[in-house]
């Protein structure tokens, strides 16, 4: 099996990183294993991402079953509903014509 997380956690090479790891939690076993990330744009704004952290902890429970260890971040959620005719509309909907 192939993983990312492998290449910037060997030693000693990668020292510095380890240790910002470490500093965070996590342990020698834990940087033994692969490290999944997981985006997570769920937030209390947008409608169509209410049910996202519904996924996000499915998406937790299963990677923790497959021996990795998981980390899960936030990314910008933009609702084209919420923008419509708003400044935030030439932004999030610009390709699409009932947006103009």
């Amino acid at each position: 099996m192939f993983w990312r997380s492998k290449d910037i956690l060997e030693w000693p090479e990668w020292s510095l990183v380890r240790g910002l790891y470490k500093s965070m939690g996590y342990s020698d076993y834990d940087l033994a294993r692969p490290l999944i990330g997981i985006a997570n744009s769920w937030n209390r704004v947008v409608p169509g991402h209410y049910n996202l952290n519904l996924v996000s902890d499915y998406v937790k429970q299963v990677s923790a079953r497959r021996a990795g260890r998981r980390s899960e971040f936030g990314v910008i959620a933009a609702c084209d509903g919420i923008a419509k005719d708003t400044m935030g509309c030439i932004v999030s909907c610009r390709p699409r014509p009932d947006c103009q």
